[in-house]
């Protein structure tokens, strides 16, 4: 499912279960196995979820104002930098649970094998579309928007009047910085400074990203997909440790 906090609710997941059951077991059946195989491996694939999701990291700690991350950067040569900071623990808890005993070798090919299938739901004809779709835009109720059909809802005319909103926001905010008199000089600077600094970006991205990768007329969908994700992906681990994009909303 969307995120680990489908599993952890529990009204939600008891809401959920059985038609997520359904989803995993259709797709091992659309993929050629007998129900009684398909039945069992979603059975194995659901209970292994529901085992990884306590293991991430909750969304209220990743957004804690309060972390220690400051006293971690207060030794670093450069003070003026760009980080983005994820904890490794989930990856040492996650490492734990598939090494060990209450894991087996089949579930792991039933999850790996459900992945990889879920993920090529678009592109392997009408009765994964379908399956897809009746699981994630019914059951859950919550499939994201394309840009496409953002243009239809924000249109040119609402996003220049939710810039202008913005831009008002940030004028009063910088008045604002200006006059109060509980701030000293040197903090009064920097909190501008910081205001100048932010980027506005408003509704989707109206940035165009080229790929330099080779498709292939005579192949299937899924395997240009799988040529497109495969770029997607080590462009992804590329930008590890270089700058922020400021104009890329993603």
């Amino acid at each position: 499912m969307p995120g680990p906090e489908y599993y952890l609710d529990r009204n939600q997941f008891g809401s959920t279960r059985d038609a997520f059951h359904a989803y995993v077991m259709e797709l091992f059946r659309l993929v050629g196995l007998e129900l009684r195989a398909a039945a069992s491996r979603a059975s194995a694939v659901v209970a292994f979820e529901q085992t990884l999701a306590p293991l991430f990291e909750q969304e209220e700690q990743s957004k804690d104002s309060a972390a220690p991350f400051s006293r971690l950067l207060q030794n670093l040569t450069a003070q003026d930098v760009s980080l983005v900071i994820k904890t490794p623990a989930f990856f040492d808890r996650a490492e734990m649970l598939v090494t060990g005993d209450s894991v087996t070798l089949n579930t792991l090919k039933a999850v790996l094998t459900y992945n990889y299938v879920d993920s090529y739901t678009t592109f392997l004809g009408e009765p994964f579309q379908q399956t897809s779709f009746s699981f994630f835009g019914r059951s859950l109720s919550g499939i994201e928007p394309d840009k496409y059909f953002a243009r239809v809802r924000f249109d040119n005319t609402k996003a220049q009047l939710a810039s202008q909103l913005v831009a008002q926001l940030q004028s009063s905010m910088r008045k604002n910085l200006e006059q109060v008199d509980w701030l000293d000089g040197p903090t009064r600077q920097a909190a501008l400074e910081k205001l100048g600094n932010m980027t506005t970006l408003v509704g989707y991205s109206h940035s165009t990203e080229q790929y330099p990768i080779v498709l292939h007329g005579d192949a299937s969908l899924a395997v240009n997909m799988r040529i497109i994700f495969t770029y997607k992906f080590n462009y992804s681990m590329a930008r590890i440790g270089t700058t922020v994009n400021r104009t890329s909303s993603v």
